[in-house]
């Protein structure tokens, strides 16, 4: 069904029941949702169905194919957290670790809905898990990595306030940027595992690949320095209406670390009997959850300024 005009939004939302609000006025309405936008919704949902605001029309679409869609990108997501994790960043000489599927993790939490995060977290690393040979940590990551994603999810859609998560996202480049100073400077390697389901055999059949890098400390600070600039223009001229999201995505952070301590000093042991030094993990999984938050960080922004295009 369309709707031809604008003058004809009141019966576009006559399908069901609830209030839309628009920046400056309430339009009540028997329908669609809400929405805090200025100007006719490109979408609206909830409800019985979908409105999409396409060449000056709304066009209503069943709920159903949309859950489709959200369905198949959580699918999606999941599967390329779980084999973007055997490609990885390390450095031997300070135990830094990065793997590829954190950031992919990172962008679902700040593009999808909280279900869908915690679906990609849990189902996503628990494949890493699987695939790379440690089984023992399958339990973590449906436990970590899916509250961790329910929660960046929820707090990016729920906290608005721009001052505050600007200020956040500033204090996680920085720590980007100690981050990268400290554990991955210097010789680095950059490489990917060929053989799974090996865990901490794999170096016996030879299940890895690695090429060495030589980065030096200095460039991340400039890195960092350029993303702060960056990230204060676009803030000072209002480029884009979404906010940065450094507070949903700290709050993954520390729940990742503290879980991971937590799993690792107690739950691990006591069930599989597998132990870890947990306290020399916490540098490890600090530094890649930091990574792969700001990288997500940047990117999910640069895709919201397209999207919006």
């Amino acid at each position: 069904m369309a709707i031809n005009g604008e003058t004809h939004e009141e019966e576009m939302y006559s399908a069901c029941s609830s209030v839309v609000r628009f920046k400056g006025k309430i339009a009540k309405s028997y329908g669609v949702g809400s929405t805090g936008r200025e100007k006719p919704c490109r979408h609206l949902s909830e409800g019985c169905a979908h409105f999409i605001y396409f060449n000056e029309c709304f066009v209503m679409v069943p709920n159903g194919l949309f859950n489709v869609r959200k369905i198949l990108m959580a699918i999606i997501f999941a599967w390329l957290v779980g084999f973007a994790s055997a490609l990885f960043v390390t450095s031997f000489t300070s135990t830094g670790l990065f793997a590829f599927g954190e950031p992919i993790f990172f962008i679902a939490c700040l593009l999808l809905d909280p279900y869908a995060s915690a679906f990609v977290g849990g189902i996503g690393f628990s494949l890493a898990s699987i695939l790379l040979g440690y089984p023992h940590y399958v339990l973590a990551s449906l436990m970590i990595k899916s509250l961790a994603g329910f929660a960046i999810s929820k707090v990016s859609k729920l906290l608005k306030n721009r001052t505050v998560n600007f200020v956040a996202s500033l204090v996680l480049v920085l720590l980007f940027g100690l981050v990268g100073a400290l554990k991955f400077s210097g010789e680095i390697y950059l490489g990917y595992t060929t053989v799974f389901f090996l865990g901490e055999r794999v170096l016996e059949f030879e299940g890895l690949r690695a090429y060495g890098l030589y980065l030096p400390y200095w460039s991340w600070i400039v890195v960092s320095a350029a993303i702060v600039f960056i990230m204060t223009l676009t803030e000072f001229k209002k480029i884009g209406r979404s906010e940065w999201a450094g507070v949903s995505l700290l709050i993954g952070c520390f729940l990742i670390i503290m879980g991971y301590l937590l799993y690792e000093a107690v739950i691990m042991p006591a069930i599989f009997g597998v132990k870890v030094d947990a306290v020399a993990n916490v540098s490890i999984n600090a530094g890649q959850s930091i990574l792969g938050a700001t990288i997500s960080m940047l990117l999910s922004k640069i895709i919201q300024l397209i999207r919006k295009k």
